[in-house]
């Protein structure tokens, strides 16, 4: 133990100025037995690590410099592994051949990776935490349909901002939900509908030459279609919601 930390005191003192012999010129096979090993130099190292870990340490004269000049070790060549990678520029240029001669394929998307899994399993012991479609497995697909009528009642800037719009209430039928004189109060309470899975959003109601702005729950095709929104709205607290 005293030669050991003698040894390791030593290479700490050298590794400034003996850099290209602080390792072997290539290490022994992962088999290699051997305390001592000596590299094709001639330069001998002694095993030393901790847990399974092995280092090769240089070994040292009185003077504090390499000792070389020994037979080497005798370990197979093709066993042996160098002590610096080789710098692969042929394999690059192989790979880039080779990547240039085939045709291109589009890469998966997250979407369509997700696509093949329909159903998620609750391990036993375990049950379901959320229930507002976080765990929908197809919740990052989309369709053209549900693109446009994002396009809508959103802006395609970062960050997207709600589109306030007038609304005819003559062609659509809408669920009048509240009227709220400050734009942040309007866009909490959209947010809030949507998390019930309502269709919210920012609009105002024109009334002759007056507008009001107003939160609004549609567009319906009918009024009945628009029954079950308004029942949702009142069941919130929402007691004066009206269907337009």
């Amino acid at each position: 133990m005293r030669r050991l930390a003698m040894l390791f005191v030593l290479c700490g003192s050298m590794a400034g100025a003996q850099t290209d012999f602080s390792v072997p010129a290539e290490f022994p096979p992962d088999d290699y037995a051997g305390r001592q090993y000596v590299d094709s130099r001639g330069c001998a190292y002694v095993r030393a690590g901790v847990d399974g870990a092995v280092n090769w340490l240089p070994r040292v004269t009185r003077d504090r410099k390499p000792l070389c000049g020994l037979e080497p070790s005798v370990v197979s060549a093709a066993s042996a592994a160098p002590a610096v990678a080789p710098v692969a520029v042929a394999t690059t240029s192989v790979v880039a051949a080779q990547a240039a001669s085939e045709p291109l394929t589009a890469v998966p998307s997250a979407a369509a990776s997700m696509a093949k899994t329909t159903t998620i399993t609750v391990p036993p012991g375990f049950s379901r935490v959320w229930e507002d479609d976080r765990l929908n497995p197809r919740r990052a697909q989309g369709t053209a349909a549900g693109e446009a009528a994002m396009q809508r009642i959103w802006t395609n800037d970062v960050p997207r901002k709600l589109i306030t719009a007038p609304v005819s209430t003559s062609s659509n039928t809408y669920v009048e939900v509240a009227t709220f004189s400050s734009k942040a109060q309007r866009d909490a309470v959209v947010s809030d509908l949507r998390r019930q899975g309502l269709p919210a959003r920012r609009g105002v109601i024109q009334r002759g030459a007056s507008e009001t702005p107003a939160v609004l729950l549609g567009p319906y095709g009918s009024r009945d279609a628009a029954t079950p929104g308004l029942q949702a709205a009142q069941s919130l607290g929402y007691s004066a919601a009206r269907i337009y």
